[in-house]
């Protein structure tokens, strides 16, 4: 009942074989049960319903995510990134924008073609504002993989290892001083003031385990990483760096991190961790976040204490 299985080693092995994504470790990090019913047990989320009315978030950061490879993979294959001023980065944001998005990819979403216009402009908007950010604080860096997914082994102690897997918004490189900076695009502002605080107590792993693969890739073996960083899309232009130098201070506590939360799916420990945002679980049904015997025992739960612990304050 408290999420106690017996079956724990077997979970992980399955899990480590596919590899563990940054989202599966958050969610596991944030509620350990919903982990369980999703990963685990393979119960699956349901579908965002569609609406004529607006487009889902998760289909507009798809298209925040393939425009801007677009947009920066042809600047840079004509050598126009470090050339246009802002009325040419807008016009090549417009043309690729509406190439991949014309007016009448409405019907390919089942939304109102008035509302379209307006899904369109502001994306437009979102991106532009990102990309006239964005350009000016490359830092010598060229924007140059997009999309690639890799996969990477990490031991963040002799006792545990975990195979990890990503798809890497974007990666920027600079050939000439073996540079490279690992870029991770957000569609809401969830950072605070400091990334690296921020990784392990908002439960943000993306920039700290991306680095980790990037290290690992083979195109940049043997070059030195600039860090990576995390930008905001909508809301306004917003970019936190985690530097190399944070990468290294926080490395220790990362690794007593994840390797608690490891072991946590090793010892069948999927304990329940009532939250203010346990209404939107898609679990909500069948979760006993509710009972109180369950609620009065998750206070005092040992493995949440232990893997509070690992945060630095």
């Amino acid at each position: 009942y408290d999420g106690k299985v017996q079956s724990g080693e077997v979970i992980f092995a399955r899990a480590n074989e596919k590899g563990f994504s940054a989202s599966a470790l958050m969610m596991l990090a944030s509620c350990p049960m919903r982990y369980f019913l999703s990963r685990a047990l393979g119960l699956g989320e349901p579908e965002e319903a569609l609406s004529r009315q607006e487009l889902a978030p998760n289909l507009r950061g798809s298209a925040y995510h393939e425009v801007l490879a677009a947009f920066y993979g042809e600047l840079v294959k004509t050598g126009a990134l470090h050339q246009l001023f802002a009325d040419g980065l807008r016009a090549q944001l417009k043309k690729t924008l509406f190439s991949l998005y014309p007016p009448n990819a409405y019907k390919r979403f089942g939304i109102y073609p008035v509302i379209w216009d307006l899904i369109l402009e502001d994306i437009q908007f979102a991106l532009e504002e990102f990309v006239l950010a964005d350009t000016a604080q490359l830092e010598g860096l060229v924007p140059s993989y997009f999309e690639r997914e890799l996969v990477g082994l990490y031991r963040p102690d002799s006792f545990v290892s975990l195979r990890l897997k990503g798809i890497l918004d974007r990666v920027d490189t600079d050939p000439s001083r073996k540079l490279y900076r690992v870029c991770d695009y957000k569609s809401g502002r969830k950072a605070g003031k400091s990334l690296a605080q921020d990784i392990l107590k908002k439960r943000i792993f993306q920039p700290f385990l991306y680095v980790l693969l990037a290290q690992q890739w083979e195109p940049l073996k043997g070059w030195q990483s600039a860090g990576s960083c995390l930008m905001s899309i909508n809301k306004g232009y917003q970019r936190k760096d985690l530097t190399p130098q944070e990468f290294e201070a926080l490395k220790p506590a990362a690794d007593a991190f994840f390797a608690r939360l490891a072991r946590l799916v090793k010892e069948g420990d999927f304990y329940l961790r009532p939250a203010a945002d346990c209404q939107y679980c898609s679990y909500a049904a069948v979760c006993r976040k509710d009972a109180f015997r369950m609620r009065q025992r998750a206070l005092r739960c040992m493995a949440a204490k232990e893997l509070e612990e690992k945060i630095p304050a």
